[in-house]
C-alpha cells in the first residue's frame, strides 16, 4: 500500500495540477498555457518512473524517460521567457528540445550505454544553461518592473527564483539519486519515500507559484506603449532635460509629496514634471545611482518613520496606508531594506 503510495506521488501531483491548468486554458496567459506542457511532461516522467518501481524497466519506458527527464528543464525555462519577454512565439526556443529527442532515439535504437552517458552529460549542461539563463533573464526582468513601478510587490519574480533555484537543486539530489541506482530504492518503501516526497513538495510549488501568478512582461510592455502613447499625444514640447526637470523634481516630492500616491508609475512623475519616461529614468539611475522603486519608496519610508514618531499608536496598516504603499508587506519589506530593521523594532 504504502509502496504504491509514493511510487505514484509525484505523478499524481504532477496529473492534478495538470489537468487544472488544461481547464483554464484557452483563458491563461501565454505563460501558464507553456506552464501546462511543463506539467505533462512532468505527468509522463514520474508515469515511467511509477512504472519502474511497480513493473520494472523496458526499453520503450526507459526511453521515454530520457525524453522526459530532459524536455522538463527546457519546457520550464520556456515557461521563464514567456513570463518575461513580450515576444509571443515559442518556435525559436523549441530547438532546446532537440538534445532529448535524440537521446531517446539513440536509446530506442539499442543503443543503451551510449544513450545512458549521453543523458548524463545533457542533464548536467541542461542544470547548469537554465539556473544561470534563467536567474539573469529574472532577474532584468525584476530590474525593468523596478524602473516603471514604485510597487513591485504583485510583480516581482523573487519567488519563481527562488523556485528555481530549488527546482535545480533538487535535480542535482535527482541524479545522486540515479548514480546510486533506482533499484536500490526500490528495496525499501521508506527510501523510496524520500525522493517521492522531495519531488512532490518542489513539483507543487512549483505548479501552485504558476498558478497564483497574475502578472507577465507582455502587461508590462502593454502599459508601457499605451502611456507613450498617451504622452506623445498630450505632449507638443520636447520633453525637459535633466538641468530643467531635476530642481522640479526635488521641489515637487518636498512640497506636493508626490510619493504618497499609491501605485505611482514613472510615466505619470514623468508627466507631472514635464519630461518623458526615458529621460527620468536615466536621471535617476545615474545622477541619483536608484531605480525608480527605491527613489519613491526610500522617501515613503522616511515619512513612515516620522509618523510612526508623531503618531505611535497608528497601527502598520495604517502607516503603510497613509505613506502610500500598497500592502503592509510591501511596507515592511521596504522598511527592513532601508532601515536595516522591522518597524516596530
Amino acid at each position: 500500500m504504502l509502496h504504491a503510495l509514493f511510487s505514484t506521488l509525484p505523478t499524481s501531483v504532477c496529473l492534478c495540477w495538470f489537468a487544472i491548468f488544461a481547464l483554464c486554458h484557452k483563458t491563461a496567459d501565454r505563460a501558464k498555457r507553456m506552464l501546462t506542457w511543463f506539467l505533462l511532461g512532468c505527468t509522463v516522467l514520474y508515469l515511467c518512473h511509477a512504472y519502474f518501481f511497480n513493473e520494472g524497466e523496458q526499453a520503450l519506458v526507459e526511453g521515454l524517460w530520457m525524453l522526459c527527464s530532459l524536455s522538463v528543464y527546457p519546457l520550464y525555462y520556456i515557461y521563464i521567457k514567456q513570463l518575461t519577454s513580450s515576444e509571443s512565439s515559442v518556435a525559436g526556443s523549441l530547438w532546446y528540445m532537440i538534445p532529448a529527442l535524440m537521446v531517446a532515439v539513440c536509446n530506442w535504437m539499442g543503443f543503451i550505454e551510449l544513450s545512458q552517458w549521453a543523458h548524463k552529460g545533457v542533464f548536467m549542461v541542461q542544470v547548469i544553461m537554465i539556473c544561470w539563463l534563467g536567474v539573469r533573464r529574472l532577474n532584468r526582468f525584476d530590474h525593468q518592473l523596478k524602473e516603471v513601478y514604485a510597487d513591485t510587490e504583485d510583480t516581482t519574480t523573487e519567488p519563481l527564483r527562488t523556485l528555481l533555484i530549488c527546482f535545480v537543486m533538487t535535480s542535482v539530489i535527482s541524479s545522486g539519486f540515479n548514480a546510486i541506482g533506482r533499484q536500490y530504492f526500490a528495496t525499501s518503501v521508506w527510501l523510496l519515500a524520500i525522493p517521492s516526497i522531495l519531488f512532490s513538495t518542489m513539483l507543487f510549488a512549483v505548479s501552485y507559484v504558476g498558478y497564483s501568478r497574475k502578472y507577465i512582461a507582455l502587461q508590462l510592455h502593454e502599459d508601457m506603449e499605451d502611456e507613450d502613447a498617451e504622452q506623445k499625444q498630450n505632449d507638443e514640447t520636447e520633453p525637459a532635460t535633466a538641468d530643467k526637470f531635476g530642481p522640479i523634481l526635488k521641489r515637487m516630492m518636498e512640497e506636493q509629496q508626490l510619493y504618497l500616491q499609491p501605485d505611482i508609475k514613472i510615466n505619470e512623475l514623468a508627466q507631472q514634471v514635464g519630461t518623458c519616461r526615458t529621460y527620468l529614468s536615466n536621471y535617476l539611475n545615474q545622477e541619483l545611482g536608484v531605480s525608480f522603486s527605491d527613489y519613491i519608496n526610500r522617501q515613503r519610508i522616511e515619512y513612515a518613520k516620522a509618523l510612526m514618531a508623531q503618531s505611535p499608536n497608528l497601527t502598520l496598516a495604517e502607516v503603510a496606508v497613509a505613506s502610500g504603499f500598497a500592502s503592509v508587506t510591501s511596507f515592511v519589506r521596504n522598511y527592513k531594506k532601508f532601515v536595516g530593521k522591522a518597524p516596530r523594532e
